[in-house]
């Protein structure tokens, strides 16, 4: 077993922790759902569209041919269907890492109902609904993990939903019930080491018999659920020290940028990389050289946009002025 497929374990419990930390802030705010529904609007579709528009002139490149698509109709269909069905995987596969800003979007668009079952009369049809979806995602796991089918189209139709609606209502869970209990952060730091050990360990065991085990690697599997309520009790335990606040603001500041751009720059990188003898991306040290080229590219085409941002406005305002003389 390689050690990229150790610090893929790890890596996707950051979704989970994302809609976890949605669910803690927003089911119980006063934010009035039409100022909610604007700023998702200007703040998340709006760069999503672009984001998407450009995978689709940046197709080709990232199939590692030297030219670009000029978007025509069908293209216009296409991000229509993306916009409101969401299947990425199939229209726009190199774009689909934006899978997670339509569920986000789609999460948004249900908080009114989400908001309807988080009062005290409505606990047991809440913690109903998180059952049923966390019972689908466990039964899929488990038969990614011992190599057999436990999951029976009836219960798929039964059970299956989106898992973010679970994480959403487990931020919740944990403002309300979790939290206020007086529990030691390093209960929660041991319980997530103890259960990503035993995940490892399963890992281990399956590559060694030679199975495929690509499916326990995705956001929406018990242990990356599980995981994320861990560390986020953990974290909301921790005291930080006042000299790491300004890096975390700054990650913080920047990661919505970082993580729109990305993959494409990912690809691309790769592709370049691909040329040296001995490239290997399951490789440790060739995992962190693509990593940390790819965090700086990112960070830098953030200000690059940035700056355009800047520029627009400023020569918005001027054309404003002069339209006022």
């Amino acid at each position: 077993m390689e050690a990229a497929n150790i610090i893929l374990t790890f890596s996707y419990i950051s979704t989970p922790i994302f809609f976890t930390i949605l669910g803690f802030f927003s089911l119980d705010d006063n934010l009035p759902y039409a100022d909610r529904l604007k700023r998702l609007g200007r703040r998340v579709v709006i760069p999503t569209v672009i984001a998407v528009v450009c995978n689709m002139i940046l197709e080709p490149v990232l199939d590692g041919k030297a030219c670009i698509h000029i978007p025509d109709f069908q293209d216009v269909c296409k991000l229509m269907r993306i916009l409101f069905h969401g299947d990425l995987s199939t229209e726009l596969p190199k774009a689909n890492y934006l899978w997670f800003m339509l569920s986000y979007i789609r999460i948004t668009l249900w908080m009114p109902v989400l908001k309807m079952v988080c009062k005290e009369d409505t606990t047991a049809i809440r913690r109903g609904v998180m059952l049923s979806i966390f019972a689908y995602h466990t039964l899929k796991f488990l038969g990614v993990l011992f190599q057999v089918q436990v999951l029976t189209d009836g219960l798929y139709y039964v059970l299956a939903t989106d898992h973010a609606i679970l994480l959403v209502l487990l931020g919740y869970e944990i403002k309300h019930y979790l939290l206020p209990k007086k529990t030691s952060g390093y209960v929660y730091l041991g319980l997530f080491l103890i259960l990503n050990a035993a995940f490892i360990l399963s890992q281990i065991i399956l590559v060694s018999r030679s199975c495929d085990i690509s499916g326990l690697y995705n956001s929406n599997n018990p242990v990356s659920i599980v995981s994320s309520a861990l560390i986020f009790l953990y974290v909301m335990r921790m005291s930080i020290p006042d000299r790491l606040h300004k890096i975390i603001y700054f990650l913080s500041d920047k990661a919505f940028g970082i993580y729109m751009v990305h993959y494409p720059l990912r690809l691309i990188i790769r592709m370049h990389l691909s040329q040296y003898s001995g490239y290997d991306m399951f490789k440790l040290s060739w995992t962190c050289i693509l990593t940390a080229l790819c965090f700086l590219y990112s960070l830098l085409m953030v200000y690059v946009f940035k700056g355009l941002k800047d520029l627009i406005r400023l020569l918005c305002a001027h054309i404003r002025q002069k339209q006022i003389r």
